[in-house]
C-alpha cells in the first residue's frame, strides 16, 4: 500500500517537541507496515507550500505518493498507529466479476445497516487508485460501516447484475433503486472522485473536533448550525430539505452542539 505519514514540523515549535517522542514510538510499533517521516517546513518551503501547511505540527497522510487525509487526532502513540492502520487495510473490497458482486452485495445488505454501497465496474488501473483512495477518504470521514467500496474486476457484456445498463469504467451507488454516479470511462478521474463524494457525503452531520477538519475538506462552503443537543425533528426536517436544494452547490450542513 505505501502508506506514509509526514509529519510538517518547525524546529521552533513547542508542539512538535510534544509529538516527536509519540511520533519515534508509534514508527517503531509499524515497523514495515507504514512509513512515518518529518519534514522541517522551515527549510523545505517549497514542500510546505505545495501542501499549504499553516500550522505546527501538521500532520499529512499519503498513499503511494497522493495525499489522502489530514490527521487531526490526539497525538499518542496508540492513536497514530492506529490511524496509519485503519489506512494501511484495503478500503474497497475487489470481487471477480457480476455474479460474485451480487453474492456480495447480499452479504453486505444482511449483515448490517450501511447507508450506501459505492461500485466500480471494471476501471483502468489508476481508476482503481482513484476508486481506493476515494474509499479511505469516505471511511475516516463517515465511519467504517457507513459506506461500502466494491470494485468489480471483470465485467460481461451482457451483465445485468445492477438492473441497469452499464459499461467498463462506471461507478454506482447501489440501494433499493441503482444509479450511476459517473464514469471513470470519461478520462476525467478528479471529476468522478468528486461526484463520489457529494454521493456520500450526509446531508447534515455533526462535527466535532476529531472531524472538523475532514468534514471541512469534503465541500467547497459549509454553513456551520449551532445548536445545544440534538436538534429538534422539525428544525432538522428543515435543514435536511435545505442541505438537498444545496447540494448542486456545493454547500455542507453541519451541526455543531454548542
Amino acid at each position: 500500500e505505501n502508506v506514509v505519514l509526514v509529519k510538517f514540523f518547525a524546529p521552533w515549535c513547542h508542539h512538535c517537541q510534544n509529538i516527536k517522542d509519540a511520533f519515534i514510538a508509534a514508527a517503531a510499533e509499524l515497523g514495515p507496515a507504514a512509513t512515518l517521516a518529518e519534514v522541517d517546513a522551515t527549510t523545505q518551503k517549497r514542500l510546505a507550500s505545495k501542501y499549504s501547511i499553516r500550522r505546527f505540527p501538521s500532520l499529512k497522510l499519503f498513499i503511494r505518493g497522493d495525499f489522502v487525509t489530514d490527521y487531526n487526532g490526539n497525538r499518542t502513540t496508540s492513536a497514530l498507529v492506529a490511524f496509519v492502520r485503519s489506512h494501511a487495510r484495503v478500503a474497497a473490497e475487489t470481487v471477480a466479476d457480476g455474479k460474485a458482486l451480487a453474492a456480495r452485495l447480499a452479504s453486505i445488505k444482511g449483515a448490517a445497516v450501511v447507508a450506501k454501497i459505492v461500485v466500480a465496474m471494471a476501471p483502468g488501473e489508476d481508476a482503481a487508485r482513484a476508486f481506493e483512495k476515494a474509499a479511505k477518504v469516505a471511511r475516516l470521514r463517515f465511519g467504517e460501516d457507513r459506506v461500502r467500496f466494491v470494485l468489480v474486476k471483470g465485467l460481461a457484456a451482457d451483465d445485468d447484475t445492477l438492473g441497469v445498463e452499464v459499461k467498463a469504467g462506471d461507478v454506482l451507488c447501489v440501494g433499493e433503486k441503482n444509479w450511476r454516479v459517473g464514469s471513470f470511462a470519461a478520462g476525467n478521474i478528479i471529476a468522478v472522485e468528486k461526484a463520489i463524494t457529494k454521493e456520500i457525503t450526509p446531508l447534515l452531520q455533526a462535527v466535532g473536533r476529531a472531524n472538523m477538519q475532514n468534514f471541512v475538506d469534503a465541500s467547497a462552503s459549509v454553513l456551520f448550525i449551532f445548536a445545544k443537543g440534538e436538534l429538534a425533528a422539525d428544525r432538522r426536517k428543515v435543514m435536511v430539505e435545505a442541505a438537498m436544494l444545496s447540494r448542486d452547490v456545493d454547500i455542507s450542513f453541519v451541526a455543531i452542539d454548542e
